[in-house]
């Protein structure tokens, strides 16, 4: 008489209908996108009904396995993406996966910048585009911030209206212009500021001195703080475009109201076909002769994105670095990004997949979303992450293995890795943009076509290398607990001991009760060692949002 170590019963519901699988395979991969498929084959019988796997119906299939042995089971949903129907071999063949397919499908018609808000927290940029498939974060610690930053260069020399008025004339019913002392309209700025007054009732206009280079169809933005001398004023900005010495036309935006508080006013401009240059006017309609408009800040750059306003002697931060291009206060001056994030990034633009909206941000961050088995949706730090278990795999229940040593594969031998971002900026010039982490040597590779997004992406991909150029992988006797993220010992013939983590894991639906796992972060264990301890046998069961691990009894 025998006694079966391992005996197990597959089910798969698809539209509340039980089946039983003829043969196929279920993989989970803590590296693969989507983190879990399936390939499954169920006979094709009378009943069968054939709409119930048609994917365009957003069908599911709840597969149910359960060691008999051990009296443990594990369910696992997946979504349908496709059907094949043989009908000579009477089989319907259904591949499946959890639901970052979902993301992988989902795209939108039109141009969507809501996760801007949200650039403060990974997380929180990942809830907005979850909610578009309906689904939700499971809660977590786990968080990056994604602020955007990039270069601006302020093209309005002495923004902090210091010293001299060169770079302000006052034009049509302005008189009076000076530099004063005292409460400057902007917040933080020096006491010096700009102030005219109006020669009548009307709009009265300052003009910056200098005509500034622009370039046809891309966007401009002028920006300044103001306070009025009474309330009821208003204040607009006015472009004057011009080709060589042919006066275009004249552009104002809309007026904001100021009154005797601090106010930031500011107003875009598209570069018309043709121009060359353009001449920038601050605007303020006075009520009265004498009304009187105070302005300091201000600030003429190409984007807009609000800018917060800047000098190039401005202490450097979190996010920038300050510089002039040339003489303190007579020249431009320029935010340097500390680690550049094109805002462009948010832009999630019509036909672009959620996955591929998402990916350049988790990438970045060296955090990694997916979603397991109980359609529950996670953010986590790959480096730390780990799922309570032990797999231990050694001749009591493998079937067979491989002990692979091979620095030729950078996927698990790595001292450097390299993203080389690709990408056109608006005006149709192509930049190139490193990431870079390890030391020389074996470096891999990867290309990105998309905007540079900042460091970190290469930092978390190496460390997601094997490192050591060791693997073991080994199919063993099916154990449905087994996940990506247990703890891994491997014991093969003629070779040390080696710990490390699952990476894979592959079961099959058939009646061999057999599986295939892959490991990472391989570990020799000398012989007599304290780590080659392993815990007693354990067994699985599943609570809501927890795994819990017990004891057998002896």
């Amino acid at each position: 008489m025998t006694t079966p170590l391992v005996r197990q019963e597959i089910t798969a519901v698809v539209a509340a209908d039980a089946h039983k699988p003829a043969g196929g395979q279920l993989t989970l991969d803590a590296l693969g996108v989507p983190y879990g498929s399936a390939t499954i084959e169920f006979p094709l019988n009378d009943d069968t009904a054939l709409n119930d796997f048609d994917p365009r119906t957003d069908a599911r299939v709840v597969i149910t396995a359960t060691d008999v042995i051990r009296g443990m089971s594990r369910t696992f949903d997946f979504g349908i993406r496709s059907r094949e129907v043989d009908y000579v071999a009477r089989t319907v063949s259904v591949d499946a996966a959890t639901d970052e397919a979902l993301l992988q499908d989902y795209a939108q018609l039109t141009l969507d910048e809501g996760t801007r808000e949200h650039e403060d927290s990974l997380r929180e940029i990942v809830t907005y585009v979850l909610a578009k498939i309906g689904a939700v974060l499971e809660a977590g610690s786990v968080d990056a911030a994604m602020t955007a930053a990039w270069a601006v260069t302020n093209q309005f020399p002495n923004p902090n209206s210091i010293g001299d008025l060169t770079a302000f004339t006052q034009s049509t019913n302005a008189n009076g212009i000076a530099l004063v002392s005292g409460s400057s309209p902007w917040p933080g700025g020096s006491p010096d500021y700009v102030r005219w007054a109006a020669t009548a009732a009307g709009a009265s206009f300052v003009r910056h001195t200098s005509a500034y280079s622009v370039i046809p169809g891309r966007q401009y933005t002028a920006s300044a703080w103001f306070r009025a001398s009474v309330a009821g004023q208003g204040v607009r900005w006015m472009f004057r475009s011009w080709a060589g010495d042919t006066r275009i036309s004249d552009v104002s935006t809309i007026q904001v109201p100021v009154g005797t508080s601090n106010v930031y006013v500011s107003g875009t401009y598209v570069a018309p076909p043709g121009v060359t240059k353009v001449e920038v006017f601050a605007q303020f309609q006075a009520t009265a002769a004498a009304n009187a408009i105070a302005m300091d800040g201000s600030m003429f750059y190409e984007g807009e994105d609000l800018v917060t306003t800047f000098t190039g002697s401005s202490a450097p931060d979190a996010l920038y670095t300050y510089t002039w291009s040339g003489t303190v206060n007579a020249s431009p001056s320029t935010r340097n990004p500390i680690v550049e994030r094109d805002p462009s990034l948010f832009l999630w633009k019509p036909g672009t997949t959620a996955w591929d909206f998402l990916e350049p941000f988790t990438s970045q961050s060296g955090l990694r979303l997916f979603c397991d088995e109980a359609r529950k949706w996670r953010l986590i730090d790959p480096g730390t992450y780990t799922v309570p278990g032990f797999v231990r795999l050694s001749a009591y229940n493998a079937i067979k293995g491989t002990d692979t040593i091979s620095r030729q594969d950078a996927d698990v031998f790595a001292t450097g890795v390299v993203v080389r971002y690709v990408w056109e900026d608006p005006d149709g010039t192509t930049r190139t943009g490193y990431d870079a982490a390890g030391t020389p040597g074996k470096v891999f590779v990867v290309d990105q076509a998309r905007a540079y997004p900042g460091p970190g992406a290469a930092a978390a991909i190496l460390s997601r290398r094997n490192g050591t150029g060791r693997t073991q992988d080994v199919d063993a006797l099916t154990d449905w607990t087994a996940t990506p993220g247990n703890d891994a010992s491997i014991v093969l013939p003629d070779a040390p001991e080696q710990q490390g983590a699952v990476s894979s894991v592959r079961f099959s639906l058939g009646d061999d009760a057999a599986m295939s796992v892959g490991t990472r972060g391989l570990v020799e264990i000398p012989a007599g060692s304290w780590l080659a301890w392993t815990p007693p046998d354990q067994a699985w069961t599943a609570v809501p949002d927890t795994v819990t691990w017990v004891s057998l009894p002896a």
